[in-house]
């Protein structure tokens, strides 16, 4: 039994021996495949030459159109509408000194040349008195007297240096009275409102004969003589603007950046600026995008924003080969970049492609 576990165990080894010799001395026998040389196809793309330049920095912006000078009109006194030459609705325009409204104020007129007269009154008690006691003073409250007319303003009262004399007018209520009735003078002018500069009714609907009360807001008034754009601005363009920088609006309305809020808006983080514009004859509340036209920087090229990579490089075309370089992005604006970085006359890669890296063999084509 043991003699032929032997015979087993030789045979099998043998067999193994017998295969290896076989193996080694085919493998002997076959040729080396030939290696062949690796080649890689030039990809034609599409390049552009550098050209440095001195460009404008340019922020978009977004914002309404606002009247220069509005007028909301408030009545300070009470009464009736009247008719005027042109009625207080949407749309009337009026020229500067032109009646917004006149409101029925008769009554009040009527009290103070009421007033008037009795303050003419004082003053002709007063004059025996004044002859006597200050004969110098006597001429010039005389002639004041005859100045004095119920139909018209009270003229200014005489300055008084005496103080005796002073005392008298007080005492005989003469400067109380006086300021009494120029305060009524200046209530009376209350009841017409003239237009303080050109422009058109933008809210307000009154008819002639309607009860107008004090304090009642009869409408607004805007100017259109110029225009703001009230516009937000990021909070990381906005130390790069400054007053009087140049704002290219997309209507082709040219204006200046004259206020620039100091705070920023809470929510959007946003800062507000304000344009004035050249050009007359806007529509107030229109939504107008625009463009701040800010510092001009020297040496630099606009490219694509697709063309930079994530992380600030750029492709450029070395002996046919693709290179990488990092470059400085001073801008984004849309869809464009402005970078520095290339010197004049390197050629750019100025497509996108897939899989492009750094040693890449291209065929440089130059843009149209």
């Amino acid at each position: 039994m043991k003699k032929r576990q032997l015979i087993i165990i030789g045979s099998t080894i043998l067999i193994f021996v017998l295969g290896y010799v076989g193996m080694k001395l085919l493998a002997a026998q076959k040729k080396p495949p030939q290696k062949k040389e690796s080649t890689q196809a030039s990809r034609s793309v599409r390049t552009r030459v550098v050209e440095n330049d001195t460009m404008a920095l340019v922020i978009p912006i977004w914002g309404n159109l606002v009247a220069g000078r509005r007028l909301e009109v408030f009545s300070e006194v009470t009464g009736k509408l009247l008719s005027t030459a042109h009625p207080f609705k949407v749309g009337i325009k009026f020229n500067q000194g032109d009646v917004l409204l006149a409101i029925d104020g008769q009554e009040s007129l009527l009290n103070l040349k009421s007033q008037r007269s009795s303050f003419m009154n004082l003053i002709a008690q007063l004059l025996p008195d004044i002859k006597i006691d200050y004969e110098s003073e006597y001429d010039e409250w005389n002639a004041y007297l005859t100045k004095i007319n119920p139909e018209e303003r009270l003229p200014e009262i005489p300055n008084v240096a005496d103080s005796k004399l002073k005392n008298l007018l007080s005492i005989r209520s003469i400067y109380a009275q006086y300021y009494a009735i120029r305060s009524l003078e200046n209530r009376q002018e209350k009841f017409t409102i003239t237009a303080p500069f050109n422009g058109t009714i933008i809210a307000g609907d009154l008819n002639p004969g309607s009860l107008i009360r004090a304090g009642q807001k009869m409408g607004e008034l805007i100017s259109e003589q110029g225009y703001e754009l009230q516009a937000s601005l990021p909070l990381s363009d906005a130390s790069k603007v400054d007053l009087g920088d140049i704002v290219m609006l997309d209507n082709g309305v040219e204006g200046k950046i004259t206020r620039i809020s100091i705070n920023a808006d809470p929510n959007t983080q946003q800062v507000k600026v304000y344009v004035t514009l050249d050009k007359n004859n806007l529509t107030e509340g229109a939504y107008l995008e625009s463009k701040i036209m800010a510092d001009y920087i020297p040496d630099v090229i606009e490219v694509d924003r697709n063309m930079i990579l994530d992380d600030n490089r750029m492709y450029f075309i070395e002996d046919s080969l693709l290179r990488i370089r990092p470059i400085q992005v001073l801008h984004y604006y849309k869809d464009a970049a402005l970078v520095k970085g290339f010197s004049n006359g390197e050629l750019i890669l100025d497509q996108v492609i897939q899989g492009a890296h750094d040693g890449m063999k291209v065929d440089p084509i130059a843009a149209d």
